[in-house]
């Protein structure tokens, strides 16, 4: 028969219990409590699959503002600025020109195929020439011009086709990508049940 000192067998309870103290608060550490709401949040922030078919949602949404950028308003503008100071054969001919040239139009398509152009163009001359009759001079034009496809694209038939065919293909992404979605959130929540299951199962054993 084995016979422990009492300093001896303290010593041993006392790191027995010390040992199943630091087990547990170890199990403590680790434990997470995760229902079903979390595993969902879980899976749409971080599934590399998810993230993708909400990429191609993103994508086709783009394609659609794409093809309803044909009916756009357009401007074009531009500024030219020119000093001449060349020496000049004669002294008549003055020392310095200056011309100013400004330019601006504006396009707008209408969904009838309908394209509508304004424009303003304005130039302005100065010289100090003694053989110019005009010092300087200022000439301003405005233009409108309206443009209207007469064969294929008649009544912008083309074009609305298109904007309406991308949309339904914009709509079909977006269905089918939900789909994809619910599917991974499905086999997430599945995988999800089955480990709850399978701790049940140790619990009971």
């Amino acid at each position: 028969m084995i016979v422990l000192k009492k300093p001896l067998y303290i010593i041993l309870v006392t790191s027995l219990i010390v040992a199943i103290y630091s087990a547990s608060y170890a199990q403590q550490q680790k434990h997470i409590d995760l229902n079903i709401h979390d595993v969902n949040r879980l899976a749409l922030e971080n599934n590399f699959d998810i993230q993708i078919y909400k990429l191609d949602k993103e994508i086709s949404k783009k394609e659609l503002l794409q093809a309803k950028s044909v009916y756009d308003t357009e401007i074009d503008a531009s500024y030219k600025f020119d000093e001449d100071l060349l020496d000049r054969s004669s002294v008549l001919l003055g020392s310095k020109t200056t011309t100013i040239e400004q330019n601006a139009i504006i396009t707008k398509k209408f969904p009838t195929g309908t394209t509508l152009s304004l424009g303003m163009d304005h130039a302005r001359q100065a010289t100090d020439s003694s053989s110019s009759t005009l010092s300087s001079y200022h000439e301003s034009t405005a233009t409108v011009s309206i443009t209207q496809p007469l064969a294929k694209n008649f009544l912008g038939v083309i074009d609305r086709n298109t904007v309406k065919i991308t949309g339904l293909d914009v709509e079909n992404t977006i269905y089918t990508s939900l789909d994809k979605i619910e599917k991974e959130l499905a086999v997430t929540q599945k995988a999800y049940w089955n480990l709850l299951l399978a701790f049940e199962d140790v619990a009971l054993t």
